[in-house]
């Protein structure tokens, strides 16, 4: 993927979150991205799409309501990664070696 590529999918997916927002309450997005994601190895596309609008909203409602985060990144065991936050948001990836 180009940057060029990057930008424009992370500027759609910052559109549609805009959307988002303004249609649901912040319990329902909450509800709706402070999920565990498990591990997001050989998952489709769907699935990735709400990932990233996870990630998108989590980063904003960080700025907004820090004291509700903890983010923390750490390998559970050789090569399993783990993403996790007090919120509840947590997905985790296999690397391999």
């Amino acid at each position: 993927m180009t940057d060029a590529e990057y930008h424009d999918r992370e500027r759609k997916l910052n559109a549609e979150l805009d959307i988002l927002v303004a249609a649901m309450s912040e319990e329902q997005l909450e509800k709706r991205f402070f999920k565990n994601f498990g591990c997001i190895n050989f998952e489709g596309e769907e699935f990735f799409h709400e990932l990233w609008l996870a990630r998108l909203y989590h980063e904003r409602h960080m700025r907004r309501h820090p004291e509700m985060h903890a983010p923390r990144e750490y390998e559970k065991y050789h090569c399993y990664h783990v993403t996790e936050c007090k919120c509840g948001f947590q997905e985790a990836y296999d690397s391999g070696d």
